[in-house]
């Protein structure tokens, strides 16, 4: 799914086209920026922006093993680019995979809570409602998340208080 979302700017390493915004809910969350956004150099710390970036997520609904226990926040990045023969394309994700405990199931609006080993919360809505009975809370289940690249990132002007 297409995310969208307006934070303020943590950190910039425009070598890396990394960005880290903190979100209104106070999490922080560092992306790759694609090349197609322009003017990166122009942001600065303190900014806030509108980002454009692709989320996926899938739960397992079974217990952690011990390993995954042992290491609950697992991060792999990976770049991909276009095969010979077509036009030029890359892009880049990073792959998470967390024990998650279970912290709010919503059966109205098919939504479950979940909380990681890092203290971060996400919402997201359950493919499948009927997976919604299967469901504890307290229960730790297998969260994989896969972030794509920015693909876009805005300023956006600060609103004045009077």
């Amino acid at each position: 799914m297409l995310v969208t979302v307006t934070a303020s700017v943590e950190a910039i390493d425009i070598e890396k086209r990394e960005v880290s915004l903190k979100g209104p809910l106070g999490n922080t969350a560092t992306f790759t920026v694609d090349q197609r956004v322009k003017r990166l150099n122009e942001l600065k710390v303190g900014d806030l922006v509108q980002a454009d970036y692709y989320l996926s997520i899938a739960a397992e609904l079974r217990a952690p093993t011990p390993e995954e226990e042992k290491t609950p926040f697992v991060v792999l990045e990976a770049a991909t680019k276009a095969p010979p023969g077509t036009a030029p394309a890359a892009g880049g994700l990073r792959r998470f995979k967390v024990v998650a405990t279970i912290e709010g199931l919503d059966r109205p609006t098919q939504t479950i809570t979940v909380k990681g080993p890092l203290g971060n919360l996400l919402t997201a809505r359950v493919a499948d409602a009927a997976n919604l009975t299967k469901m504890r809370i307290g229960e730790k289940i297998i969260v994989t998340l896969t972030e794509a690249l920015a693909v876009s990132l805005e300023k956006v002007e600060k609103k004045r208080v009077n």
